[in-house]
């Protein structure tokens, strides 16, 4: 008759590459374990890790199918998997994935910060997410430099990708500060650093740069000029705006942009 001790040395001399045990073995073991009152420790499940990717890449499904006319219906189901979420890692996961990919979708931009102002409402996560990539963005925008294409190729076409996404969550913060997620304040102090870092770039090499960030400024002046009218910070914006527009080494394209612009921050 073999003892436990027996059967489990046994069992560490067999070369577990080339045998293991049925299911039906282990479970006979364990219960032997259990009468012997030696800690049965269970094994680590995949089925966990498959969900927990499954539900990431099912909130990313539904997130490039949203539409105008899809939205009310994919909202409920992707509210209803953040809702399931109980694990804090877990959700943070799945909040971040779905802020990157909303706040990249420039065409869907108001149906995508409608979907993250009623997450908001479910999880106060998203709120935290929002504040931790707006930092992120301003950090991003202050470090932002321009790259030329005939010293680097490589380099520019990560600065144009750079630019296209700054472009993109910019305006999606605009979004979710109108539906009181963000502040006038942050999109003011947004605002005054491209006019800034625009005017320190005129009298560079970066003209191109400077175009693109005058684009930044334009949105903000056409998509809250409402907000910007009884700002704080109305007067500096405005001086900033003045001294682009009168600098002497501007473009002709930036110039004419600056007439269009002018409308909205009188």
């Amino acid at each position: 008759m073999y003892t436990y001790e027996t059967i489990m040395g046994l069992s560490l001399q067999m070369n577990s590459d080339k045998y293991a045990l049925d299911p039906a073995t282990v479970q006979i073991l364990n219960k032997v374990k259990v009468l012997l009152q030696i800690p049965v420790i269970e094994p680590l499940k995949a089925t966990v890790i498959v969900k927990k990717q499954s539900e990431i890449s099912k909130v990313i499904n539904l997130l490039n199918k949203v539409t105008e006319k899809t939205y009310e219906k994919l909202k409920k189901e992707i509210m209803d998997i953040v809702r399931a979420v109980e694990k804090k890692e877990d959700l943070d996961k799945i909040s971040h994935t779905i802020f990157n990919i909303a706040s990249s979708n420039l065409f869907y931009s108001v149906l995508f910060s409608n979907l993250y102002s009623e997450l908001v409402t479910v999880n106060k996560i998203f709120y935290d997410i929002y504040q931790e990539h707006y930092e992120i963005y301003f950090a991003d925008l202050s470090r932002l430099t321009y790259v030329d294409p005939n010293l680097d190729y490589d380099r520019y076409c990560d600065y144009v990708k750079e630019i296209d996404r700054l472009d993109s969550n910019l305006t999606f913060f605009i979004q979710l500060m109108k539906k009181n997620i963000g502040n006038m304040d942050q999109v003011a102090d947004l605002c005054m650093l491209i006019e800034t870092k625009i005017v320190g770039l005129l009298e560079e090499e970066g003209k191109d740069l400077c175009e693109k960030m005058l684009s930044s400024v334009a949105i903000i002046f056409r998509e809250t000029s409402d907000f910007l009218a009884f700002h704080k910070n109305l007067e500096t914006i405005h001086r900033l705006f003045l001294t682009i527009q009168t600098h002497p080494s501007i473009t002709s394209k930036m110039r004419y942009k600056c007439m269009d612009m002018e409308e909205y921050i009188k």
